[in-house]
């Protein structure tokens, strides 16, 4: 039988041809320059750096390719088991199943655990594009694993930001898998509003902090395992100073806080959610003070974010691929039920949802990696830090990635949710019971929407492009207009260009309205732009795959209509709903 990557035709095309590999590759490997490295020094950290945007693709395939063969014999036949039997706590400790376990033990001896640190440091170098496929691929088997796999590629926090002294202790012990990372934000009183966090660090002479207060819902913060510990990543209060400018970010060990209990959760039932305890612990401050939410926890979760996108695009293919494989086997009225018309439906908009997310998670990735990238090599340069931000590359893709980062956020996690609903539905009662995987799948779903941002709030981060984008001279204006101008099928960018200008229209009415007003219809905006981006994208696949003769090509354009279909319906929908919002306001005005 084929492993999750051998029969995910979608992925295999995205990754051969959709990702613009040739303009990202030279930006993050600085001309190759680990190569070049290599040949001069024969230094062993670089013994395997690409030398052409050729060879790191291959890399990155072998790569897969491993992880899709592990993931098909060791993980993906227990997780069933393993969501059954959950985690043990005892004492403050947190035992995994003995497979997980051994699954990441498998990691760890063949040295592709820790992807993300750099050459320089020991590791693979793996950027945000080329990590998607991975977690992608674990997290179809299992959400809960792929969470821990990315804890332990926390470690760029320490390498972005900490002292080399950090460095030198820290990044060894990432790389070996004896230590993962662990984000601690999130308080009993403070959900998202983490402005207002209260846990104190009080500064001692030899220049480390003392920590003091609780955290909830802190992922691993237990560590994995017998052999692993957890550097907890925790921003407290170091300032007198009210607000984000009073927060300080730390690193503080697992041995030095008190795990004092784990959630019973819904779903991800092999991923830890503890709340942990700080009494005077040990913290090392990353950074600068002041800076702990403003600058380094909030790069921390827009890659988390990214990360979760593409988590929820794993569960969202597994949920849908189990919906295909019922209807395929299932016989009902003398016919097997996907010929069914209305489970025929479900099954057409469930792959047009998850190739539409797809394609806009891998061109946001590419967004991230091409502003990270260029920024770094400045700052590798030695530009100042105001001129890198003026240099008109990376201001452009640093603000489409603020955009599309919380847009594949919303858009992946809703889109999870509905497909994993639609999953349930072609299964029918015996998608009820935890007989069948989709019940595991469906529940491991609803987080996805919910952490790392919820919904709501990755709304109030797109609005403000949106609002912005209307402007002609926008970076996304532009772009947009720029993306649907390259569509080779006129019938088509009409199509997306009466939606865009729709879109821009109903920021003029946006604009007009009260807070309550704007606050209400922005959901719909949002949608918008979100089924807009991914007919889009997909209409672009449809060009590249009918360029390449590839056989994807039929099944692209059946997506492509099913997406016109959905976006049709979006803007007709969230379009009434805005004008009746506005009207109801000046009916209730008018009676006042």
């Amino acid at each position: 039988m084929a492993n999750f990557l051998e029969d995910n035709k979608d992925l295999q095309f995205v990754l051969d041809h959709f990702v613009k590999w040739d303009e990202i590759i030279p930006i993050l490997e600085r001309d190759f320059k680990d190569a070049k490295t290599y040949s001069e020094t024969r230094d062993s950290r670089y013994e395997y750096a690409p030398a052409t945007t050729e060879e790191a693709v291959q890399n990155y395939r072998a790569i897969y390719d491993a992880y899709a063969e592990i993931i098909d014999g060791e993980l993906y036949p227990h997780v069933q088991t393993m969501d059954k039997e959950g985690l043990k706590f005892d004492n403050g400790r947190v035992t995994p199943p003995a497979a997980q376990e051994q699954f990441i033990n498998t990691l760890k001896q063949s040295q592709m655990l820790c992807f993300s640190i750099s050459r320089d440091y020991g590791g693979l170098g793996f950027f945000l594009t080329a990590r998607m496929p991975i977690t992608e691929l674990v997290s179809r088997a299992d959400a809960s694993t792929q969470i821990i796999i990315s804890y332990y590629n926390m470690a760029e926090m320490v390498e972005f930001y900490g002292s080399e002294e950090l460095k030198k202790e820290y990044l060894p012990r990432f790389l070996k898998g004896k230590t993962l990372g662990a984000m601690a934000l999130t308080e009993p009183d403070i959900g998202s509003d983490l402005t207002n966090a209260t846990t104190k660090a009080v500064k001692k002479e030899d220049g480390t902090f003392e920590l003091t207060g609780t955290k909830i819902f802190i992922t691993q913060a237990c560590g994995f395992g017998a052999d692993t510990d957890a550097a907890i990543f925790t921003i407290a209060r170091s300032l007198d100073k009210k607000g984000a400018f009073g927060l300080s970010f730390f690193l503080v060990e697992t041995k030095d806080i008190e795990v004092s209990r784990i959630e019973e959760k819904m779903g991800l039932h092999t991923s830890a959610t503890c709340e942990i305890r700080y009494d005077k612990s040990k913290g090392i401050l990353i950074g600068d003070e002041g800076a702990g939410l403003v600058k380094y926890a909030i790069n921390m979760m827009n890659g988390a974010r990214m990360g979760i996108a593409c988590q929820a695009l794993g569960i969202a293919q597994q949920a849908y691929s189990l919906a295909e494989k019922y209807a395929e086997d299932r016989i009902q009225f003398g016919k097997k039920i996907k010929d069914l018309g209305p489970v025929k439906r479900l099954l057409e908009e469930s792959n047009a949802r998850v190739q539409g997310i797809r394609a806009m998670i891998y061109r946001a990735s590419q967004m991230v990696d091409i502003h990270l990238g260029t920024q770094r090599r400045l700052q590798l340069e030695g530009v100042e830090e105001k001129l890198i931000r003026k240099e008109p590359v990376v201001a452009k893709w640093d603000k489409l990635a603020k955009i599309f980062t919380p847009l594949s956020k919303f858009t992946a996690s809703e889109l999870c949710c509905k497909v994993a609903y639609d999953a349930v539905q072609v299964h029918g009662g015996v998608g009820y019971t935890e007989e069948y995987e989709i019940a595991k799948v469906y529940r491991d779903a609803r987080i996805t929407s919910i952490y790392e941002g919820t919904t709501q709030l990755q709304v109030i981060a797109i609005i403000g492009g949106i609002v912005e984008g209307a402007n002609d001279t926008s970076t996304l204006n532009k772009y947009l207009n720029e993306e649907i101008a390259g569509v080779e099928d006129s019938d088509m960018r009409i199509r997306l260009k009466g939606w865009y200008d729709t879109l821009n229209s109903l920021v003029v009415v946006y604009k007009e309205q009260e807070k309550e007003i704007k606050e209400r219809i922005a959901l719909e905006m949002v949608w918008h732009l979100s089924y807009l981006v991914m007919t889009l994208l997909v209409a672009q696949q449809v060009d590249i795959a009918a360029e390449v003769g590839h056989e994807i090509l039929s099944e692209k354009k059946d997506v492509l209509q099913t997406l016109v279909l959905l976006t049709e319906a979006q803007v007709a929908a969230g379009k009434a709903y805005i004008e009746s919002s506005v009207s109801s306001t000046r009916v209730e005005a008018t009676a006042v």
